[in-house]
């Protein structure tokens, strides 16, 4: 990383602690000077103060008959970084650098599925469906698969 770049990030994360964390008071600029799981703020707006895992409505535990039909999990993820904080997608340069959204499995799912590296493929939920180019990786946990978040136009 060029140095010039790196003080530049330096500066940026020394703003932010500034901006959260205040000597004066002992601690974050938070009611209780602290950061907490249990967030006073949420509970007097009358909103749930601890976070709550909330499982989806279409999953192989609370639908297992949806689950023979749709076997794999998918995950949207980020966008790639063409697309990062922005409708970038609507620039034909930008889109030509992935002009197919991607669906990432796990190479023994590909072959189990009969799936080439590269295929088009077709995602499917009881949402709707979107084509998507295929790509094999080993990282990917078996059963599931990632898009990375971005939809074709």
């Amino acid at each position: 990383m060029h140095e010039r770049k790196r003080n530049r990030s330096i500066d940026c994360m020394r703003c932010l602690h500034q901006q959260l964390f205040s000597e004066s008071k002992g601690g974050f600029a938070l009611p209780g000077g602290k950061a907490n799981i249990f967030s006073e703020v949420f509970a007097q707006m009358g909103y749930e103060p601890l976070p709550r895992y909330v499982e989806s409505s279409e999953n192989r535990r609370s639908a297992p008959d949806t689950a023979k039909d749709y076997p794999l999990i998918c995950f949207t993820g980020r966008p790639g970084p063409m697309y990062v904080h922005d409708q970038g997608r609507t620039l034909p340069w930008i889109r030509e650098m992935r002009p197919e959204p991607e669906a990432m499995v796990n190479t023994l799912d590909a072959d189990k599925y009969g799936i080439a590296d590269g295929d088009l493929v077709t995602l499917a939920s009881l949402q709707g469906c979107l084509p998507a180019g295929s790509g094999h990786r080993q990282q990917i946990r078996g059963g599931h698969l990632i898009t990375p978040g971005q939809t074709k136009h």
